[in-house]
């Protein structure tokens, strides 16, 4: 009598291999299909996180992080699926932030068919890019203006410190009225400072840069073609 096999795998997993840049027509239209399927759209779990930190959580705003659940089917067998959970829950706990899963497999399906509406509406897509666009500069003027309103208050501040201390030397003005006239502007300052550098960074972080729709325009192509 022969013996079954042991340790098969009911789940092997499934690795593409390394491709040519230029493929078939054939090769094209099978891969659509693929990835139509229903077998494709349940995605293993050895897989990337496409959307990793992109996702936010609609509670606190952070990013979304993977995270895997195994099950036991009643065979015995065992069966993994993705999801994307908030990181403040992941990392602190429902005291932080609720879950907030979502199916990674369902979120990046939504997310490629999204992107493959704006890829074949040219039109839409370009409007939208330059939505970004007008919306990132406006952003960074808004920026720049409070900032500087922000010094020209500190300069101010600067000369009202100055002139306090003139008056405490000459001994024109009582001293508790005097004190507290310092303990506001220098409360004042302080918070003034701390917007300041809060601006600053913001700023530096900031990419001015254009977005150029050719580009992302490729990009969302390349991105299509390998997903």
């Amino acid at each position: 009598m022969s013996k079954r096999r042991k340790g098969k795998n009911p789940d092997p997993i499934i690795v593409e291999g390394q491709h040519e840049a230029i493929i078939s027509d054939e090769l094209w239209s099978l891969v659509q299909a693929r990835r139509k399927s229903k077998s494709f759209k349940q995605r293993q779990s050895n897989e990337p996180f496409l959307l990793s930190s992109l996702l936010r959580c609609p509670d606190c705003g952070q990013g979304m992080v993977p995270s895997i659940t195994t099950y036991t089917r009643k065979d015995g067998t065992k069966r993994k699926h993705r999801y994307y959970v908030c990181s403040n829950f992941h990392n602190k706990g429902s005291a932080a932030c609720k879950a907030n899963s979502i199916k990674a497999y369902e979120a990046e399906d939504e997310v490629i068919n999204r992107i493959e509406k704006l890829v074949t509406n040219k039109q839409k897509l370009y409007k939208t890019l330059k939505e970004i666009n007008s919306s990132s500069a406006s952003s960074l003027n808004k920026l720049n203006k409070e900032l500087e309103q922000i010094e020209n208050r500190l300069l101010e501040i600067q000369q009202l410190q100055d002139k306090y201390m003139e008056a405490f030397e000459k001994n024109t003005l009582p001293i508790d009225i005097l004190q507290e006239r310092l303990q506001k502007v220098s409360n004042e300052k302080r918070e003034l400072e701390q917007k300041k550098n809060e601006i600053a960074v913001h700023l530096s972080s900031s990419d001015s840069k254009v977005i150029q729709p050719e580009l992302i325009e490729m990009l969302l192509e390349k991105f299509l073609f390998v997903y």
